[in-house]
């Protein structure tokens, strides 16, 4: 039966079948801001504001674009074999600039059509988090 009490954007009530999952979302909200002390965060040479974290935990770009405001976010997760797997967000004329760089070093970068998301090739990126970060700042 549907509830209309249940406010959308706001916490979910504490009900035992929902338990796992609170307990799941809070341990990664833990994980995430525990991971924050690692952030590189800098200015591109247009004067936007970036950060990036590496993490294993959901909700990097949340945290980065909607809590901290930065405008360009990258986030990373280390794969086997010194590759990375890389999803950058920010307003859809950054992320054009983005991609077009990105996609003429290493093919295979894309996202959706609304253009606020691109994400790495499918078997991650040769490239390294240092190099990463030298291409938004000299594009943005």
């Amino acid at each position: 039966m549907y509830n209309n009490d249940l406010d959308p954007c706001g916490p979910l009530p504490d009900r035992m079948a929902w338990r796992p999952y609170l307990q799941a979302k809070k341990q990664n909200y833990i994980r995430l801001n525990d991971d924050f002390v690692n952030a590189v965060i800098f200015r591109t040479n247009h004067g936007k504001s970036a950060g990036y974290l590496c993490s294993t935990a959901y909700g990097v770009h949340g945290l980065l674009r909607h809590k901290y405001g930065y405008d360009i976010t990258m986030a990373a997760m280390k794969q086997r074999g010194g590759r990375y797997k890389y999803s950058i967000s920010s307003e859809p004329d950054q992320v054009r600039k983005i991609s077009d760089r990105l996609y003429r070093i290493e093919p295979g970068w894309g996202g959706p059509a609304h253009g606020t998301i691109i994400g790495s090739p499918y078997r991650g990126s040769s490239l390294s988090p240092f190099d990463l970060r030298e291409i938004i700042r000299t594009c943005c």
